[in-house]
């Protein structure tokens, strides 16, 4: 599961409890034996012919927790001062990671963390959150053919005008580095917004070796237009045509004069 580093003051004896419970999660788990499958759904797939996204294992995992932990309960520390200890501690879990890929910068990939952009900045003030956008009508169809989904196409409409907002209103206040880009834009002009993307990022690349090294699925959008009904379609545009209009995903509806 997701850990969310999120850290308001709370009383210790609250605190203490907490941590206990994440120490005897973490015995079960390694009770179990085996590793974690690093698959969360039969559909997703990893990049550049990785099987797996996470390289420590339950056992560093484990002993980097209980040393975190032990610096958190060994005094009373203060907000910015828990912010920190958490950072070391996800810093040295992900350079296990970097390590055994020889690579020298990790990203995470939590679309929740979208709602906890003011906190994020807290953790990591230099970072850089790149937020790619999609067409919400195919977003919509996505979120309701999943179990934990929307139900309705109301719902699923308000869920996503709700998620871009808040990301943005919580991006801002925290001054957090932040881009949007199109979806269908990296499927369609990868070059284009890859360059965009590393001009962001302050990073050289050679930008046409990345592009050919995607394998994009130019199919994967698009959608809704045969599985929306008439009816869906204006139940989405009443609910968030605004935010569709605004990215481009659908012209503004002419109005007789």
């Amino acid at each position: 599961s997701h850990l969310y580093p999120v850290f308001p003051s709370i009383y210790h004896r609250t605190f203490s409890k907490r941590c206990s419970m994440l120490r005897d999660q973490l015995e079960a788990s390694l009770n179990e034996g085996a590793e974690p499958t690093t698959i969360k759904q039969k559909y997703e797939a990893f990049p550049f012919g990785l099987t797996r996204c996470i390289l420590y294992t339950r056992a560093e995992m484990a002993r980097e927790c209980e040393r975190w932990t032990a610096e958190l309960l060994d005094g009373s520390l203060s907000d910015q001062e828990l912010y920190q200890s958490a950072r070391r501690f996800i810093d040295r879990l992900f350079a296990i990671h970097c390590a055994r890929l020889e690579k020298p910068y990790w990203v995470n990939k939590t679309n929740a963390l979208l709602v906890y952009l003011d906190r994020l900045a807290k953790l990591y003030p230099s970072a850089r959150c790149i937020h790619i956008l999609r067409d919400g009508r195919d977003v919509a169809r996505s979120i309701i053919s999943l179990p934990w989904g929307s139900k309705t196409i109301k719902d699923a409409a308000g869920h996503w005008k709700g998620h871009i907002l808040e990301g943005r209103r919580k991006a801002k206040s925290a001054g957090l580095k932040y881009i949007e880009i199109r979806y269908e834009d990296l499927l369609t002009a990868p070059r284009q917004v890859l360059s965009q993307l590393f001009t962001f990022l302050e990073m050289d690349a050679d930008l046409d070796r990345i592009a050919r090294s995607m394998n994009l699925d130019t199919t994967r959008f698009g959608g809704w237009r045969e599985s929306f009904t008439d009816r869906d379609n204006d139940v989405f545009s009443r609910t968030a045509g605004d935010l569709l209009v605004e990215l481009g995903y659908e012209k503004a509806p002419h109005r007789p004069s």
